[in-house]
């Protein structure tokens, strides 16, 4: 990301908004967020796309709804590459889950698909402008990518709005030029809010914010299936999945059954729990396939491995919702939680037999320890809705514009 692009931008900006002075009919307060959000038109065949960070975004989104500020949402949809992927995606606009999204259309070229996205967001950013009574309270990017950096940088003079970056996960490889150009990035940020606690720690300045996320209250109608575990999340290495089946292995407990649930190569995880014929792989399902599982479940399970540097510096945004349910969790320790998250969680080593057996532990607890398990996760869980979240998020961005 060179800084002539930045400027290119932003000069281009200005000079489009200083050709329309026309008045603005609407006056409420809103946002414009750039960042991916799910295409319903894929059906699940967005492969890059992270479930997690659409419910994240989603759940922010309309919290701030909720607290009387309109959010314009300019989202795109991830796919691999060309040849790897679609050459060419055509825009929509969605409306589901309370929140308009405007999915924008690109050709999916390497390279040029960065500046094509931006371009267009500096420009759908301009006719926002025009068409409102105001500048937007300020600019969120769903992390630092350059294609929605790149108009975030340039639109924050032209409109005169801050800039909030929300730091979920940055590229793996802190010597490639995308690493480079998101670190870069950044650094221009107005306001900065990390999700993981160690991220928090080591980069944040005094004004930004660490915020991992919102729980819905408790939800726990229906009947639990005795000895039923659910994993839900990406079936890959980084997220733990061969180590939940590889722990299972190690649980004793009768009528015990392990169910996995989540968006990877299924086959190849199928594959490794066909030796234990009390695994099964669901792979991705419905959004409401799999809250009925979660409803049904005896015990959650979060195998995520400490030891790698992705999970070192993101949350694991799946606990968030696993807290919703009320239910014992059996999971590892990373760095991106706080220490409060302990009062919630079953910790174990990232070993199959320690894994394993925290599991069977959690599957033997009577009823009086699920009664203060539940009391538990609903006192967490009302400390970080997504109410609240929104509420710090509105408090700092007001003291990030009081400053100018």
């Amino acid at each position: 990301m060179q800084r002539a692009n930045f400027d290119s931008l932003a000069s281009a900006a200005v000079r489009a908004t200083a050709l329309d002075r026309e008045p603005h009919s609407e006056q409420a307060d809103y946002l414009l967020w750039f960042g991916p959000l799910l295409d319903a038109r894929l059906h699940g065949d967005g492969d890059a796309m992270s479930p997690a960070a659409d419910r994240w975004q989603r759940g922010l989104i309309e919290a701030l709804r909720g607290r009387g500020i309109d959010v314009e949402v300019v989202s795109y949809t991830i796919v691999p590459a060309w040849p790897k992927g679609t050459l060419a995606l055509r825009g929509a606009r969605e409306d589901g889950s309370g929140v308009t999204v405007e999915q924008l259309g690109y050709h999916n070229l390497p390279g040029w698909r960065v500046m094509s996205l931006a371009g267009k967001r500096v420009l759908g950013g301009l006719k926002r402008r025009r068409r409102r009574a105001r500048a937007p309270l300020a600019i969120v990017t769903y992390n630092a990518h350059p294609n929605v950096t790149l108009p975030a940088i340039a639109l924050r003079g032209a409109v005169q709005a801050p800039w909030v970056c929300v730091i979920a996960d940055l590229h793996e490889n802190r010597v490639s030029p995308l690493a480079a150009a998101e670190w870069l990035a950044l650094g221009r940020a107005d306001l900065r809010v990390f999700l993981s606690a160690a991220m928090a720690e080591q980069f944040a300045k005094a004004d930004d914010l660490h915020m991992e996320g919102g729980i819905e209250p408790p939800r726990t109608t229906g009947a639990t299936r005795t000895g039923l575990v659910v994993y839900a999340g990406a079936l890959t290495r980084g997220a733990g999945v061969e180590l939940a089946i590889d722990s299972f292995g190690h649980v004793r407990g009768t009528g015990a059954q392990l169910a996995i649930y989540g968006k990877g190569d299924t086959q190849r995880i199928r594959a490794l729990a066909a030796r234990d014929p009390r695994i099964v792989v669901h792979g991705l399902v419905s959004g409401a396939e799999l809250a009925e599982a979660l409803k049904s479940a005896s015990v959650l399970v979060n195998p995520r491995l400490p030891d790698l540097i992705e999970n070192q510096r993101n949350f694991p945004s799946k606990l968030l919702e696993y807290i919703s349910y009320a239910k014992p969790i059996v999971s590892t320790w990373t760095a991106g939680l706080t220490n409060d998250y302990r009062k919630v969680l079953h910790v174990a080593d990232a070993d199959p037999v320690a894994f394993g057996r925290m599991i069977d532990e959690c599957l033997a607890l009577d009823e009086s320890s699920l009664s203060d398990s539940r009391e538990r996760a609903t006192k967490f869980a009302a400390t970080r809705s997504w109410n609240a979240q929104a509420d710090r998020l509105i408090a700092a961005l007001a003291h990030t514009k009081s400053k100018g």
